[in-house]
């Protein structure tokens, strides 16, 4: 049975994982990308629509994106998608396509970036303690209900805390290569 917890509190901190490294592969610098745009989606008549499947995307001279949604009605709420991404982008609206800059690579760009890197890792390494607790919590509850000695208890949250260490060093080991790549 405890090791039920065990498999819940992994498959938690796999996902959160996960989700980090789609976070990171959308921090791409010099060049368009489409990771990041993929991702967004619009609500329309209660329908969750990704701009994937609404719209041709076209890579021009390497940073300028042009987006060209099957309806003319969908480019406002696409460009208030891109801005909310909160990633200096600036989308424009050129006839019926949505044209979208990535910016040049500067000093101040890749600042920018290893500061997101290190909110959203932050965030991250939130999220995980938080599911480490609830764990903590819900094992402690199972402990009093069945009369567990206490080495075992010990042993057992001994056990906890070292896969939830090995999942925080795996941030850690993201967070340098991210570094790497946006300073490289």
């Amino acid at each position: 049975m405890l090791n039920d917890f065990f498999a819940l509190m992994e498959d938690k901190l796999k996902k959160s994982i996960e989700l980090l490294k789609i976070e990171f592969s959308k921090m791409v610098l010099n060049k368009v990308n489409f990771n990041l745009v993929r991702a967004l989606f619009i609500i329309y008549n209660g329908d969750k629509l990704f701009f994937d499947d609404i719209s041709v995307m076209t890579i021009e001279s390497g940073n300028i994106l042009f987006i060209k949604p099957f309806e003319k009605n969908h480019i406002n709420l696409m460009c208030n998608e891109i801005i909310k991404l909160k990633m200096d982008l600036n989308p424009s609206v050129v006839g019926d396509s949505i044209k979208v800059v990535f910016p040049i690579v500067t000093t101040d760009r890749r600042q920018f970036f290893l500061k997101k890197v290190k909110q959203i890792s932050e965030d991250t390494k939130v999220s995980m303690r938080n599911i480490r607790k609830h764990i903590t919590q819900d094992v402690k509850f199972f402990l009093k209900s069945n009369k567990i000695s206490e080495d075992d208890e010990k042993k057992f949250f001994l056990r906890l805390q070292k896969i939830f260490d090995l999942y925080i060093d795996t941030i850690d080991v993201m967070i340098k290569k991210k570094e790497k790549d946006l300073l490289g």
